[in-house]
């Protein structure tokens, strides 16, 4: 069993914090008091000795947890470590912890068996339920939220590692870079905190680094201790390099007209979320959170182990929906359920209701249900409107381990199509909604940013928010309809209102059917060129969500997201499997995958990857592999072993010198040779490079005549000739995608790589962007690889031009100097083709 010392100047302070703690847990704790001084003229103070004492009446072979007042009871603590032996001294843990409150929330938790690091974590929080309970009584607010993971003695000793990184992204910490900040100091021996705005979070705590408030631009200052807190500081940097893992980071708009549209009789206007019509009877679902009995309990310890039990149960629940999730949503789209498992498992949340179970010997009901609207009202004084909505998250988690303690049902069961109306809906509710029977989603509050919307966007459901009171008289069964696009919804429609809803419904589904059919034809210009539109992916799932979008092949698999997944290099055998998969998703179509990309720019844990001063001019991409041969030795047996059975091609990153390009083609002649000593089947695919770099650019007629393919990495690409960092908000506009240098430099690889006989993709993010699909097909763009989600709108742009018109825009645009003129030639473009539509449809 733990025990637990208390270190006091007063020894009737010590000794009455003990009595209280023994009223609360008996004799199952080992504690002792060590108060007071030996010295009988100054009795208030503290003795080395006495700890050492308290410490070895408490030692039962078990860790010991010591919590002190202050001042000199912290150098007396560590004065009588000095005097223990070694095996001792590792089981003691000095603790930061109050005295009063700590002691307490350890000692219910240590009786309950729980381990040192779950009993300290109890400590830290035990100050919580005191704050939330005074904060309507605060007349002076404290300017930050309590940190539940802060440093001890020894962690304090070490907190001289510490960087501090600007927030590059657009939309700052929301959800899916707090999880990751959580999940990259989860892989390391440290622990971490974070501060930014005189706001402190714990390093595992996803709500705490989500209430932050770091918005972009934001400092936000890391420390960490520990065995490993140099590596914990450089992947926490490389991942701030790396935008927190954000793309396409953006707010979604709201449809345009959303709310520009005066209600018809018998409408009322909501926010527009996803288009579409919808009509038939309601599903009203009740989804704020419950209100709880606060009921006195006896035992603690057993109600702390049945909250733990509905919090396992709801974990269960959600990696079930993670692993659905993954197999027909986008990346981005399922990393919201990722969020909202880490949501569940912050440990701060945990530790604050098991701590008011403990303190105040309530039920877990009751304690849990308060702890989560402590954390939504720290969501909802954010000043972000944006982070505000985040709150609705955390009510899903909360509302979800209620009916586990309860045993109310939660998911949505339908047996018939109708349409959901609530007051709120959860992204955990979306990711479970069937899109052939949820025939529509409409709700009192929420918005078009919320975590909920993003996933019905994905799933393509017309939905509306913010109607407000008007779901509440809508009963199950009632007739509703909504017109998505125009944010209209009909409580009771009238007969004709019926009929125009139902011929409306007629018209929108077979536009979708066309549009979905269109994704799924090959992407032809109007003259018949055939352009092949691919998807970047990292993973098979990913591959599968591509194909249904309408994704003709992978024009790249990023390799490192494999090793990534991994706590170890992945076998040959498990990146071969990944690679068939990924492969036999794409029904014959091609797939690219490109060879480990990484380097201290983005760091992979288990790999001997040094900081660097600059880590983009750095050892990675190609440069890396070189340096690690035997990592992409591996890798390439398995591609070998893929391309024997499957249309597979492969291209190396960050090429800069044919020198580069000619070791890793001798690479792979030497791993072929292996296979076939080995007797087993060996592919030849056709290999590539990246242009990435000013160098690989100028060198692109001599690549082109060694390799078989070029796949331009327009991100990467423009930081570097324009010496403009992407994410830096400072210096957006160097890097727009209509800026003439890049625009001359794909007209350039392109040339070089018809010239040479070869074809040339780009994967980067304006492959993505329908406005410029025109552009990029008039520069001999021959495929184009972007998000998958993209898809439909940039083959539906490939439909509406030819290849002629193309070719005369591209032409125009790289005699134009700067950007704002080549921004205007494809705005009267677009709308010249808008014309030509219309004209066409008269």
């Amino acid at each position: 069993m733990i025990g637990i010392v208390i270190v006091a100047h007063s020894a009737a302070l010590a000794a009455g914090v003990r009595a209280l703690v023994t009223q609360m847990t008996g004799d199952r704790v080992p504690i002792a008091a060590a108060g007071g001084s030996t010295n009988a003229d100054e009795p208030i103070g503290t003795d080395p000795m006495l700890v050492l004492e308290a410490i070895d009446a408490v030692d039962q072979g078990d860790d010991i947890l010591v919590l002190m007042d202050l001042g000199s009871a912290i150098m007396s603590a560590e004065a009588a470590l000095e005097f223990l032996d070694d095996d001792v001294r590792a089981r003691v843990y000095l603790c930061e912890a109050p005295v009063a409150e700590g002691a307490l929330a350890a000692a219910v938790q240590a009786a309950a068996g729980s381990d040192i690091a779950r009993v300290m974590a109890e400590a830290r929080a035990s100050l919580q339920p005191k704050a939330a309970q005074l904060a309507p009584l605060l007349r002076i607010k404290p300017p930050a939220a309590p940190v539940t993971r802060a440093m001890s003695l020894a962690t304090r000793e070490a907190a001289a590692h510490q960087i501090t990184v600007t927030v590059p992204n657009r939309l700052g910490l929301h959800a899916r870079p707090a999880a990751r900040l959580v999940e990259t100091a989860a892989r390391f021996d440290a622990w971490v905190r974070y501060t930014c705005n005189d706001r402190h979070a714990a390093g595992d705590s996803i709500n705490q680094i989500a209430t932050l408030g770091a918005r972009q631009g934001d400092q936000l200052t890391v420390a960490t201790g520990g065995p490993e807190a140099e590596a914990v500081l450089r992947a926490v940097e490389a991942l701030a390099t790396a935008n927190f893992g954000d793309t396409d980071d953006a707010p979604p708009a709201p449809v345009a007209g959303a709310t520009a549209v005066d209600a018809p009789p018998g409408a009322v206007t909501g926010g527009s979320v996803v288009p579409g019509i919808a009509l038939g009877p309601a599903l009203a679902l009740d989804r704020t959170l419950p209100a709880v009995e606060t009921r006195s309990i006896d035992d603690p310890p057993a109600e702390q182990a049945r909250l733990d039990r509905a919090m396992a149960g709801v974990g269960a629940e959600l990696e079930a929906v993670v692993v659905r999730t993954r197999a027909r949503m986008a990346a981005g789209d399922a990393g919201i359920i990722d969020a909202q498992l880490l949501i569940l498992r912050d440990p701060a949340l945990a530790a604050a209701a098991r701590t008011r179970i403990a303190a105040e010997q309530i039920c877990a009901e009751a304690a849990w249900a308060a702890a989560i609207q402590e954390i939504v009202a720290q969501y909802r004084a954010l000043a972000d409107p944006y982070m505000r909505q985040r709150a609705a998250d955390v009510l899903d988690i909360g509302r979800r381990v209620l009916a586990q303690l309860t045993g109310a049902p939660q998911t949505v069961m339908l047996d018939a199509p109708a349409v959901v109306v609530a007051h709120e809906v959860g992204p955990l509710d979306v990711a479970q909604f069937d899109p052939d029977l949820v025939l529509g989603v409409v709700t009192a509050v929420g918005g078009a940013t919320g975590h909920a919307a993003i996933l019905l966007r994905g799933l393509g459901i017309p939905t509306i928010m913010g109607v407000d009171a008007a779901v509440d008289a809508v009963e199950t069964g009632a007739l509703v309809g909504l017109d998505g696009a125009r944010g209209l919804f009909w409580p009771a429609p009238d007969a004709a209102t019926q009929q125009e809803l139902t011929q409306a419904r007629q018209t929108w589904l077979a536009q979708r059917a066309d549009q979905l059919a269109a994704a799924h034809a090959p992407a032809r210009t109007r003259d018949g060129v055939h352009v092949r539109v691919a998807a970047n992916i990292g993973s098979a799932a990913e591959a599968h969500v591509a194909v249904r979008q309408g994704a003709d092949e992978v024009g790249l698999f990023r390799s490192e997201f494999l090793f990534m997944a991994h706590a170890a290099p992945p076998d040959e055998a498990t990146q071969l499997a990944a690679y068939r998969a990924a492969a036999a998703a794409l029904n014959g179509g091609q797939l690219v995958v490109r060879t480990l990309d990484t380097g201290a720019d983005k760091p992979i844990p288990y790999l001997a990857i040094e900081a660097e001063e600059n880590p983009f001019l750095g050892l990675r991409g190609i440069r890396f592999s070189l340096a690690e041969r035997s990592l992409l030795h591996v890798q390439l047996r398995a591609l070998l072993r893929a391309a024997a059975d499957h249309p597979l091609a492969v291209m190396f990153p960050m090429v800069s010198t044919l020198d580069e390009l000619r070791q890793a083609r001798a690479l792979v002649d030497a791993a072929r040779r292996t296979l076939v000593a080995d007797g087993l089947p060996a592919g030849a695919p056709p290999l590539g490079v990246m242009i990435e770099t000013p160098a690989a650019v100028l060198l692109a007629p001599a690549l082109a005549r060694e390799v078989d393919f070029f796949s331009i990495g327009t991100n990467d690409l423009q930081q570097y000739l324009m010496a403009a960092d992407r994410n830096n908000p400072r210096v957006a506009g160097l890097v727009a995608p209509v800026q003439p240098p890049l625009l001359h430099a794909l007209d350039v690889v392109a040339r070089a790589a018809h010239d040479g006989g070869i074809w040339v993709g780009i994967c980067g993010e304006l492959a993505g962007d329908p406005r410029l699909t025109p552009l990029l097909l008039g520069l001999g763009i021959d495929e184009l690889s972007m998000n998958a989600a993209a898809i439909p709108a940039v083959k539906a742009a490939v439909h509406a031009v030819t290849l002629d018109g193309a070719a005369v825009l591209a032409a125009h645009v790289l005699s134009l100097t700067t950007a704002a003129e080549i921004d205007a030639a494809l705005t009267q473009f677009s709308a010249q083709l808008q014309a030509e539509r219309e004209g066409g449809n008269r």
